[in-house]
């Protein structure tokens, strides 16, 4: 492979990349009609969808033995999206109101979720108790999120309690209202789904394989490549999602697709694939990363909470914050 053909072939990979996680968002606009789904599993679906190309491009460095890059590329992606979903959506919208019991709900889990990937990054639990741990963590968390608000009346739970989950269950049930974005409806159906998960993960090797070889040519450190370069191009398709749900008004769907993005990545992008492929030993600065998501994630957290949504002023903050961890790690390089 030459230089040439390998920034060829990256170009190349991601336009295809980009036009296919725009077709599978499409393709699952009808989901609900078909199957009945729930707002809030719908969510995660699309979630799921939107993260494909981090996870494949994640799996596919583990899978080469480059370490810090898959994992950077997850830790990057979710970084990156704390700053462009919830931050950039801010800026350009304004403003994005939010419950506080959306806010908690949604966000202790996210939290809990990130603390567990922490302790499998600082090798304190192995990957596979990682999985239980998610998986046990997860499943209540999507179980609730697919219930209807009247059905709480039936369970014995205090008071407030019940009124919390009401609020907070029915503040997700609308948090995948796509209807207004249906670019790709032409395109929708079982075999896009299924042909363009297919283009998500073969083009996404075909990123990450390239972009190794051009690394390696052009002197470009792998943590950055990772974390920065990849972790940026495939969170695209998702950041632009995100901001076009807040312009349509939807906004309690920038705060789901922001966090379960984040989660679904830590699950399968860390937790899975280092299950199935092992994690290997990582760099100090892709370590410093978790703990950077953490407290990012903090603190985006308890700006939405005390503003009871995100201003231009708390979007502002969050992007800072982000640009303030490039520049520490291109420094530390």
């Amino acid at each position: 492979m030459t230089i040439l053909s390998a920034t060829c072939l990256f170009a190349l990979c991601f336009t295809l990349m980009s036009v296919s996680s725009f077709i599978l968002g499409g393709s699952l606009e009808k989901l609900p009609a078909r199957f009945h789904l729930s707002g809030g599993l719908l969510g995660m679906i699309t979630a799921l969808a939107a993260d494909t190309p981090e996870i494949s491009s994640a799996i596919t460095a583990l899978f080469v033995k480059q370490h810090d890059i898959g994992i950077g590329i997850i830790i990057g992606s979710n970084i990156f999206n704390l700053a462009a979903l919830l931050g950039l959506s801010a800026l350009i919208t304004g403003r994005i109101p939010l419950k506080r019991q959306g806010i908690i709900f949604n966000g202790a889990t996210s939290l809990l979720v990130t603390l567990i990937a922490i302790l499998l990054i600082l090798k304190f639990i192995a990957p596979l108790v990682s999985v239980i741990l998610l998986t046990i963590l997860l499943i209540p968390y999507i179980f609730i999120l697919t219930l209807n608000p009247d059905r709480l009346k039936q369970w014995k739970l205090q008071k407030n309690v019940r009124a919390f989950l009401a609020v907070a269950i029915s503040s997700t049930r609308n948090t995948v209202n796509r209807r207004k974005i249906g670019i790709w409806k032409a395109f929708s159906g079982r075999w896009a789904i299924g042909i363009s998960t297919v283009m998500i993960v073969l083009t996404s090797m075909g990123m990450v394989h390239a972009a190794v070889f051009l690394s390696d040519a052009w002197k470009v450190d792998k943590i950055i490549v990772g974390m920065f370069i990849l972790a940026i191009l495939t969170s695209i398709p998702n950041t632009i999602t995100a901001i076009k749900l807040a312009l349509y008004g939807n906004e309690t769907a920038v705060l789901s697709e922001s966090l379960n993005s984040n989660t679904i990545n830590i699950l399968f992008g860390i937790a899975v694939s280092s299950a199935i492929l092992g994690l290997g030993s990582l760099q100090p600065e892709t370590i410093f990363s978790i703990w950077w998501l953490l407290g990012m994630t903090i603190i985006a957290l308890l700006l939405l909470y005390f503003k009871k949504g995100s201003s231009r002023i708390s979007g502002a903050i969050t992007i800072g914050l982000y640009l303030i961890f490039v520049v520490i790690i291109c420094i530390w390089r």
